[in-house]
């Protein structure tokens, strides 16, 4: 009860400081899966109720859901250590459908195991960004992203897949800080893809994998401060 009533305070003196500033502020949604007072147990179930704007933070626990994200929306969770997103072994365990969602503190794992399932799915999501996450998937791809542009991916772990970032037929997107393992088809596959910047990355797998018929996708990218062993 003490964790819920300081989180509350905290929210409000947020509120009070955007306000003052004049910024916009959306509503903020708790997710809870074992607090009986939480307004909502599921994450899809808050990503329905929201609004373009809204932040949905999910406390700790292990969510066994797929989810459709398709609001602009920012999920915040407790860390990779405490708050998982688990799709047991079916599908896409995200999907994205919404421009500039943001994402932190999330392990998402249990994607199916065919070659198009993915951790996280692009329907339509350009500049979406994702910070201190990880993607577990034992099969498939950890990320699919396809014609989506403007991404970053900052400081995640991608693991157990064919490949940990799939980027395809997008342009100007960010991969910083980020470590890949366990991939045996690239950490990093850019199919027909121009001007990624990836920075500080290290890759124990695969390493950055390219395919493309322009020479904008094989010359446009930059990578620096990045190491690859394996």
């Amino acid at each position: 009860m003490r964790r819920h009533v300081v989180i509350g305070i905290l929210l409000l003196l947020f509120a009070v400081f955007v306000c003052a500033f004049g910024l916009a502020l959306g509503a903020v949604l708790i997710v809870d899966d074992d607090w009986a007072g939480a307004p909502y147990s599921t994450i899809q179930s808050a990503i329905n109720d929201s609004a373009d704007g809204d932040v949905i933070r999910v406390y700790g626990g292990t969510y066994t859901e797929n989810i459709v994200i398709n609001k602009t929306v920012t999920l915040v969770g407790n860390g990779t250590y405490e708050t998982s997103i688990d799709g047991q072994g079916s599908g896409h365990v995200v999907i994205l459908e919404a421009n500039d969602v943001n994402m932190t503190g999330f392990t998402i794992t249990g994607s199916g195991t065919g070659t198009s399932d993915a951790g996280i799915y692009f329907g339509a999501a350009a500049r979406f960004h994702m910070d201190n996450c990880t993607v577990d998937t034992n099969g498939g791809r950890n990320v699919f992203q396809n014609s989506d542009n403007r991404c970053v991916y900052d400081n995640c772990t991608f693991l157990n897949a064919s490949n940990g970032l799939y980027i395809a037929y997008s342009t100007f997107n960010v991969v910083k800080n980020c470590t890949f393992v366990g991939q045996d088809e690239g950490g990093l596959f850019l199919y027909s893809a121009q001007y990624t910047i990836v920075s500080g990355c290290t890759f124990n797998s695969t390493g950055i994998k390219l395919w493309g018929q322009l020479s904008a996708h094989y010359n446009t990218h930059t990578v620096t401060d990045s190491t690859a062993n394996g």
